[in-house]
């Protein structure tokens, strides 16, 4: 039984004794070792009848094969008649004397009778004196039983593949969630693109305590009011834009401060379907994971506020000329107020858009209480 058979150049089924697998658990470890070695498609344990069946194309090493089976504390052999018990008619009721069994060796012109093993269906060996290495050279493709199995193994091996890939992605999306829940994100995919094909990009992450009360009450009461009590979506507002958008009146938006941050820190910007499929996922993991002051702390160092300008440290140096811990109420509202369109609108000097949509930002954030109902935000 040793070597390697290089003979068994094609597909091959066959079927040996195992002695020593008394339970479904140790048949799965005998056909997981079994099928890892090369060659080898497939492998299926029958504990109840003590058999195994092998799929394999091309040669494998015998004498591995039986080490492998070994180290599960179990025995391979060829199969023999005593696997193969002919039907017992002593207790017939018919007779007193036993039925003569049917000559079943081979004619006088050397052929066989076909009421061999092989004509009974049995995958293999006709007696225990085959070995190994015999039942290898044997194997073939022509119709054995399992024939069905390499393509039910091969539906499962695509299965499993998608299942792999998908809890790897699972993983590093986790992982991704809690690097950034503790470190400042260094680049995002809009900050990717100016840098690329813009004109550049000018960031500084600052920690929250460095960013005025003014602007963290005026981005909320501009952006999402509800930030501290829903937990990442606004089904209220989902609903009221969905109504209008019916009714005919004009589109709005309704992401919350979440959704925007899950969508700046981790995706690209468009409207596709997977695009709002994992920017919804996203914003589940980071409010999972995240406290909603790591939320707004995020949001508004990623925040585009012009040309290649991101967080709020450089939209206060380059609108205003000061660090964001230094905004006042108006120029907060100013910033805030240019959010839903950077590109198109400016703080500094304002537009009559601008303009308007500041006082109203600044009446509105006369409410956000960071000491009461709004705390998570609190810097």
């Amino acid at each position: 039984m040793d070597g390697t058979h290089s003979e068994s150049s094609g597909a091959w089924t066959l079927r040996l004794r195992i002695d020593g697998v008394e339970h479904a658990g140790r048949a799965t470890m005998v056909e997981t070792v079994v099928e890892a070695l090369p060659g080898i498609r497939w492998a299926r344990v029958d504990y109840a009848l003590a058999h195994i069946d092998i799929r394999g194309r091309g040669p494998i090493d015998e004498a591995e094969l039986v080490a492998a089976v070994a180290g599960t504390g179990c025995t391979l052999r060829a199969m023999g008649e005593e696997d193969h018990p002919e039907p017992d008619h002593s207790a017939s009721d018919d007779h007193d004397e036993p039925v003569a069994e049917p000559d079943r060796s081979p004619d006088e012109h050397g052929e066989d009778d076909g009421r061999g093993e092989d004509a009974r269906g049995d995958d293999v060996a006709d007696d225990g004196a085959r070995s190994l290495s015999d039942i290898f050279r044997s194997g073939s493709d022509d119709g054995q039983p399992g024939d069905t199995a390499p393509r039910e193994a091969s539906g499962l091996n695509i299965f499993g593949f998608f299942a792999h890939v998908a809890l790897w992605c699972l993983a590093v999306s986790l992982l991704w969630a809690l690097a950034y829940r503790v470190l400042p994100v260094p680049m995002t995919m809009p900050m990717f693109g100016d840098a690329v094909f813009g004109n550049g990009v000018r960031n500084h992450w600052v920690s929250l305590e460095r960013i005025s009360p003014n602007l963290i009450r005026s981005v909320i009461a501009s952006e999402d009011n509800e930030f501290c009590h829903h937990y990442g979506f606004d089904f209220g507002e989902i609903h009221d834009a969905l109504r209008e958008a019916q009714n005919g009146g004009r589109e709005r938006g309704a992401s919350t401060i979440s959704q925007q941050t899950a969508k700046n820190a981790f995706l690209w910007a468009d409207h596709s379907w997977l695009r709002k499929a994992l920017e919804a996922y996203f914003t589940l993991v980071i409010e999972t994971l995240w406290p909603k002051r790591r939320i707004m702390e995020v949001y508004l160092n990623i925040a585009e506020w012009g040309d290649g300008i991101y967080g709020a440290e450089a939209a206060a140096r380059h609108w205003f000329h000061k660090p964001a811990s230094r905004l006042s109420a108006l120029e907060a509202a100013r910033l805030a107020a240019i959010l839903p369109a950077p590109d198109r609108w400016k703080a500094s000097p304002a537009g009559p858009y601008v303009v308007s949509r500041s006082y109203t930002i600044m009446a509105r954030a006369n409410s956000v209480d960071l000491g009461g109902d709004d705390r998570c935000a609190r810097p």
